[in-house]
Order: structure tokens, then C-alpha cells, then sequence
């Protein structure tokens, strides 16, 4: 059966901002956008021919939908026009940095709004290192590449280094400042957050899939709490304090045992079955992803889970990359890779849209 006009140009619609809408040209996928595009004109011109036959309830979705298509071959227009002024070096220096941009959103999409004492300083260190190592990559690129739009945002790297350098201190100087209650009720908070990754970014997954880094950071983070804990013990702290050191003391011995474990099973797996184990959770969340734009997305999504939807593929993208690094890839692992992209991408400007304030 045939969907109706309305319905197939928002499904399209959800295609075109999967692979076109809201980046720069360079990273559009075109062999995708192209034949959605065609569909989309092929519907409006339906709509259209129907409001010609008299069906006045088509005209306002004719007149929306040739507005928008407008912007869509506009779109497509500016992006085979960058692929075909484009250097290999240049795919890749947009492909850097748009991780870049993904690892601010994770730092947005955590510390956003988020009262800089409740900070967990291990996950904003990582991203600091996440981009010192793509700037790394990415001076060398933008000293060839001809495109001052690329030149621009490589040059903005350096300042969004520093930023995160800047709050790292703020973060530990604003609480080793604070009272000794307030630091108890921050180290709460803190612990808390680490807990909630620790459930819910590393537990569900497979241990072949796991970035070992991710639960050295976790574990990491609950040493770090717990010491800080234990260094403004006091008589005039309430007891919830020293539950607080006994409980996240109690999570240390086993965390290490779990990350212990997943190194020896990878070990024992060897880098391609971790590989295919986390190619396999990419293309689950890909499936989730390609089933909304065709079918629609929820509507009552909370805002932890599509945080927790980005974080993963986040994660995936970043272990895929460590994996790449390390010399193990497969067939279409760039494809993958660039659609998972697309897919956090896309999952972080709906996260965007719900946080908004009305």
C-alpha cells in the first residue's frame, strides 16, 4: 500500500536530516540524498497535481513541501559542489572535525546546566584528551587543505582545548573551596553520576565490545571520589557521609575485577572478534535508527534516554576508532563509521530539541 503524500515527504523528510540537512556540505551523503531527493519532488508534484484536481486540503502540504524541497536541492546542490572541489585530505579533515563537534556535544549533553562542583572530572578529562588527539590529527590536514570553512573550524580547536582545560581547574578549584558539607553533599552527586555510567555504559555491554579505557575511567572516578571522601571525614558530617565512603569503597574491589575480566576475555578473543562484537552493536543502533526515520520517531522519549542513546553510540564510534587505530578493520568499516556519525548526529539534535527551554 501506498503511503499517502503527507506521510511519505515526512519520512523522506527524516531521511534528508539523517544524511543532509544541518552539516556542512562536505559531510552530506549524496549517493543517499540524491534518490530521497527525487522522491520528495516526485511527492510534492503529487500533492501538487492533486490541489490542481481540486483537493483543497493538499494545498497547504503542496505549498509546505515545495518550500521544503526547495531547501533540500539547495542543499544537495552545495554538497556534490563541495565533494567535487574536495582532496581525500579533506574528507578526512571533515570527518576530525566533525568529531570534534560530537565530543562538545558530549560535553553539553553531561555538564550543561550542571552546577560545576557535581562534575565528574574523569569524563571531561577524556574529552579534553579526545581533543587534543583529533587537533593532533587535524593540524597537518588543514595546513594543505584549500577550504577556508575547514580552516576556520581547525583553527577553533585550539579554544575549545583550552576551554576544557579552564573548566578543569574551575571544576577542582570551586570544590576543594567549598565548605567540608558542601564538598560531602558535591562527592555525593558526583558519586552518583559515576554509579549511573557505570550501569549503564558499561554493564549492559558485551565484554568483547567494551572499551577497556571507559571502566579504567569509571574506576578511576570512584577512586578518586572516595579518596576526596575520606579526606574531609569529620564528627560534624552526618552519617550519610560515612555510608557514602563504604558504599563507593564497596564498588572498587568489584569494578577492578570486572575490568580485569574484560581484558582477559578480549585478550583471549583477540582485537577481530572485539571487532565484530562492536560492529555488531553499531549496526544495532543503526537498525534503531533507520527504523525511526522510516516509520517515525517516539514521541515520548525522555530526555535520559536519548542521553544514554548518544553516549552509546558515542562509545561505539570512539572504540571503533581505537580499534581502526590499532590496525583492525573490516570491509565498509568507513561507511559504518560515517553512518554511525550521522546517527549521533541525529540522535544529539533531537536530545538538543527536547533539552531546549519552550
Amino acid at each position: 500500500m501506498t503511503a499517502p503524500p503527507q506521510d511519505a515527504l515526512e519520512t523522506l523528510s527524516r531521511g534528508l536530516a539523517l544524511t543532509l540537512e544541518d552539516r556542512p556540505p562536505l559531510l552530506a551523503r549524496v549517493a543517499v540524498a540524491t534518490p530521497l531527493v527525487d522522491r520528495a519532488r516526485d511527492v510534492v508534484d503529487r500533492l501538487e497535481a492533486a490541489v490542481t484536481a481540486g483537493d483543497r486540503q493538499a494545498a497547504v502540504p503542496a505549498q509546505v513541501g515545495r518550500q521544503r524541497l526547495a531547501g533540500w536541492q539547495s542543499a544537495l546542490t552545495r554538497a556534490v559542489e563541495a565533494h567535487a572541489a574536495a582532496s581525500p585530505s579533506d574528507h578526512d579533515l571533515a570527518r576530525l572535525l566533525t568529531r570534534a563537534r560530537l565530543v562538545l556535544h558530549r560535553y553539553a549533553r553531561h555538564f550543561g546546566g550542571q552546577h560545576r562542583a557535581t562534575r565528574d572530572l574523569g569524563r571531561l578529562v577524556e574529552a579534553r584528551q579526545d581533543l587534543v588527539a583529533l587537533l593532533r590529527q587535524a593540524r597537518p590536514l588543514a595546513a594543505v587543505t584549500a577550504s577556508p570553512a575547514l580552516q576556520d573550524e581547525a583553527r577553533a580547536l585550539p579554544r575549545f582545548v583550552e576551554f576544557l582545560v579552564q573548566e578543569q581547574g574551575e571544576i577542582s578549584d570551586g570544590l576543594a573551596n567549598a565548605g567540608r558539607l558542601d564538598q560531602a553533599r558535591s562527592l555525593g552527586a558526583i558519586a552518583a553520576t559515576v554509579e549511573d555510567g557505570w550501569t549503564h555504559e558499561v554493564l549492559p555491554v558485551h565484554r568483547l565490545a567494551r572499551r577497556p579505557g571507559l571502566l579504567d575511567r569509571q574506576l578511576q572516578s570512584a577512586q578518586e571520589v572516595v579518596d576526596r571522601m575520606r579526606a574531609i571525614r569529620h564528627a560534624n558530617l552526618p552519617q550519610a557521609h560515612e555510608d557514602a565512603i563504604e558504599t563507593v569503597s564497596s564498588w572498587l574491589p568489584t569494578w577492578r575485577a570486572e575490568l580485569d575480566t574484560t581484558l582477559a576475555e578480549q585478550q583471549h578473543g583477540g582485537l577481530e572478534r572485539c571487532l565484530a562484537a562492536v560492529e555488531a552493536q553499531a549496526d544495532a543502533t543503526l537498525e534503531r535508527v533507520d527504523d525511526e526515520v522510516r516509520h517515525g520517531v517516539p514521541v515520548d522519549e525522555d530526555v535520559a534516554s536519548l542521553r544514554a542513546r548518544c553516549d552509546r553510540a558515542d562509545e561505539l564510534l570512539t572504540r571503533l576508532a581505537e580499534l581502526a587505530e590499532a590496525g583492525v578493520s573490516s570491509a565498509g568499516a568507513v561507511a559504518r563509521r560515517d553512518r554511525l556519525t550521522d546517527a549521533l548526529t541525529w540522535l544529539g539534535r533531537r536530545y538538543d530539541a527536547r533539552v531546549a527551554p519552550p
